[in-house]
C-alpha cells in the first residue's frame, strides 16, 4: 500500500501534467460557473420590450386610447372620496 504523502505528490504531479488545479483537501472551487457564459442578455434579448400605456398613447398620437389602470385609480378615488375618505376640501380665505 502507498502511503497518504505519496499519493499526495503523486496528486499533485498528476495536476501538473494535465494542467488542473490541485485541491489538497477536495473542497469545491465554483469554477464551472465562473467559467460559464453568462445568460443575461440572451434572456432578455428573447422577450420583447414592455411598453405600458401611456408609450403607447405617445407612440400612436392618440389622445382616446384607454388606460384602464388610469381609469380604475379613479374609479377607486371617486369611492373613497363618497365614503369621505378623500383628501380635505381647502378652505378659501
Amino acid at each position: 500500500m502507498a502511503s497518504k504523502a505519496i499519493l499526495e505528490e503523486l496528486n499533485i504531479l498528476s495536476s501538473k501534467i494535465f494542467g488542473t488545479q490541485y485541491k489538497s483537501n477536495n473542497s469545491r472551487t465554483g469554477r464551472k460557473f465562473v467559467v460559464q457564459e453568462l445568460k443575461g442578455a440572451k434572456l432578455k434579448s428573447y422577450y420583447p420590450a414592455t411598453i405600458n400605456y401611456r408609450q403607447l398613447r405617445t407612440l400612436l398620437n392618440d389622445k382616446t386610447f384607454p388606460d384602464s389602470d388610469e381609469e380604475l385609480r379613479m374609479e377607486i378615488r371617486k369611492g373613497r372620496i363618497r365614503q369621505g375618505k378623500g383628501a380635505s376640501k381647502s378652505k378659501k380665505k
